[in-house]
């Protein structure tokens, strides 16, 4: 053989080596993905309407669970659920006790030091709910209500002037005829003086000339005096009691307002973030139950859950209202450098686009899964 044939054959088996490295690795991933599948899986499961629950046959059902069902199918994994609480998912995963984490898990950045995530599920919203039944009954209505109670703090007192008034005129209208007519019509000159009296504006137009017309005169401008202050504390707390019964609306009401929130939740990370104050309860339906009682405001939580415990306890009692604060992708939690992520990412990639994929989603989003 030639040099040219030795050389062709050289350059041939150098990139039969070149192409054996690439394939082999491959191969070897591919192995190992298969090897994964094989294997029966302690699958976390974070128990948080509408994620994950129990049925009345105390089945594991939930958005969550029929998400990693779907995924499980694709991939033919076997498993088997663990419910456990967000500490308990969040460190067994960790330290390795379980291999999946599913539920209520959002993305945070401190989270992910601890933990990998797959791509985002869904994205799930932060919200406030607050009591409905003001804005279906319009005679309850907040703005109905401080109107109603000014109308008889002035009823009240203009009741006061006219008595004022009245006895002035009595008094008044045999010996100062000039300024207290005789006539009815002169009712109203004495109305006229007991209020430019309690106003402290004091014309000079109008002024008593008996002995007894000037002592009710003083004692009038001394009840005036606590008249108004009456007048003016009692319309500042009208007001600021229609201000806080008015639905907690946006985030800059929030610091206004009792809020409620679960404990070691997206709400409660939130609402320290903000630097608002909040009463913390074991979860979002016992927050919730707070509301309804009105021994608080309002709720910040997932909309999501928010939108089940509604339809499902409350009758319509409670509603969500404004948009939403804040966004978070919720995700399938694994191990550190566990080989079953790219395999997972790659059944959601392929099943994001499948219309049973999203029907669980908008089922559960919009707050219809209420069974």
């Amino acid at each position: 053989m030639n040099h040219r044939g030795w050389g062709l054959l050289m350059l041939i088996t150098l990139m039969l080596i070149f192409l054996s490295g690439l394939t082999v690795p491959a191969f070897a991933e591919i192995h190992d993905a298969a090897m994964d599948a094989s294997k029966k899986l302690v699958v976390a499961v974070y128990s948080s309407p509408p994620y994950a629950m129990r049925d009345e046959n105390n089945e594991l059902i939930g958005m969550s669970i029929e998400q990693w069902e779907l995924i499980a199918e694709h991939l033919g994994l076997q498993y088997e659920y663990r419910l456990t609480d967000m500490d308990g998912l969040l460190l067994g995963i960790r330290d390795g006790i379980y291999d999946v984490g599913i539920g209520d898990i959002t993305i945070t950045p401190l989270r992910e030091e601890l933990l990998d995530f797959t791509h985002p599920l869904t994205v799930s919203e932060l919200g406030i709910a607050v009591p409905s039944n003001l804005d279906r009954h319009p005679i309850g209505h907040p703005f109905v209500l401080i109107f109603s109670s000014f109308m008889k703090l002035v009823a009240g007192l203009l009741g006061l002037l006219l008595v004022a008034g009245f006895t002035i005129w009595i008094i008044e209208k045999r010996r100062n005829p000039d300024q207290f007519k005789r006539e009815l019509s002169g009712l109203g000159d004495g109305i006229w003086w007991a209020a430019v009296t309690m106003t402290t504006v004091g014309y000079g137009d109008k002024s008593p000339r008996s002995l007894l017309g000037r002592v009710i005169g003083v004692m009038w401008m001394f009840a005036s005096i606590f008249l108004i202050s009456f007048f003016t504390a009692n319309a500042s707390s009208i007001m600021t009691s229609a201000r806080l019964h008015v639905p907690t609306q946006t985030i800059d009401d929030l610091a206004e307002s009792r809020i409620g929130t679960a404990g070691r939740s997206w709400g409660d990370e939130y609402l320290l973030r903000q630097g608002i104050r909040c009463n913390f309860y074991p979860d979002t339906l016992e927050a919730l139950l707070a509301l309804d009682a009105r021994k608080i405001d309002a709720v910040v939580a997932e909309i999501p859950v928010l939108l089940y415990f509604i339809h499902k306890r409350f009758g319509g009692r409670l509603q969500v209202v404004g948009r939403p604060i804040e966004k978070h992708y919720l995700a399938i939690a694994l191990p550190p450098g566990n080989a079953l992520r790219e395999g997972l990412n790659r059944a959601l990639l392929h099943l994001a686009n499948q219309q049973r994929w999203k029907v669980i989603g908008k089922r559960y989003m919009d707050g219809r899964a209420m069974e």
